[in-house]
């Protein structure tokens, strides 16, 4: 019997820890951003078009952490980059932007245009 208890607590055990690493591993996915004019930090240059059509990114702002899930491009614009899993850097002209993007004014507009890009928010 004492041997079973235990084996009941080691699987306990690994199971929380697969758990917990499974909530880690979703952090990463998050779309926390900070924006920066500091064209020498590194970071994904962006540029904003004025039509849904010409983004590689339709962007959705979140008003809160916990709704800026995956890269589906639900953003949430943290105030400093210690909080952020991205930092982007706004540039004046499309050809020197790593992404293009969109804001959009309803949540379920978000989302990629052009999947080839998706690495950069990985």
């Amino acid at each position: 019997m004492e041997r079973f208890e235990n084996n009941m607590v080691q699987i306990l055990r690994r199971a929380i820890l697969l758990i917990g690493l499974g909530v880690l591993s979703q952090k990463g996915q998050a779309q926390k951003i900070f924006t920066t004019d500091a064209t020498w930090k590194s970071g994904i240059k962006v540029y904003v078009v004025d039509q849904a059509y010409k983004a590689d990114l339709v962007v959705y702002n979140v008003d809160y952490n916990w709704q800026a899930k995956g890269n589906r491009g639900l953003w949430k614009t943290v105030e400093h980059s210690w909080q952020a899993d991205h930092t982007i850097i706004f540039v004046e002209h499309s050809w020197q932007a790593d992404l293009n993007i969109y804001y959009c004014r309803n949540q379920y507009q978000a989302g990629w245009r052009d999947d080839r890009l998706k690495y950069l928010l990985n």
